[in-house]
């Protein structure tokens, strides 16, 4: 799997042969700006748990506990993912406040200024000046 330009997302990969494999991540496009990357990985498949050995009835209920152990961990898989992206927007949100109560701020104290100086240049040119 290869990404360009990601922002984020998610990949499944399912191994089609048994081996050991290499996971790389690269900063090329961005190096100035930090990142946070989390990632789980899963090993193996849950049927290979179930023995063959036991009775029908034993063996299906086992299967049907795997899956049920199996849905509950990818739900609290994508519980963590949207708290991860949650916190994510929730930090950028907050920052992108910051900067506009800080514009907000500097363009208020800018307008006061230029009010004075206006009035100053104002009350400088009709001024009357005597020459004896």
């Amino acid at each position: 799997f290869n990404e360009e330009k990601g922002t984020d997302g998610r990949v499944l990969f399912s191994a089609q042969e048994v081996g050991q494999y290499t996971v790389c991540f690269s900063n090329r496009m961005s190096t100035l700006t930090s990142k946070t990357v989390s990632f789980q990985m899963v090993v193996g498949d849950p049927e290979d748990r179930v023995h063959a050995t036991r009775p029908a009835l034993t063996a299906t209920m086992e299967r049907s506990v795997l899956r049920l152990a199996e849905a509950l961990n990818e739900i609290r898989n994508e519980q963590t993912y949207l708290r991860t992206r949650e916190r994510v927007h929730r930090d950028t949100a907050e920052s992108t406040n910051e900067r506009v109560l800080y514009g907000g701020i500097i363009q208020a104290v800018s307008m006061v200024l230029m009010t004075f100086l206006q009035v100053y240049a104002l009350k400088r040119s009709f001024a009357v000046t005597r020459k004896v």
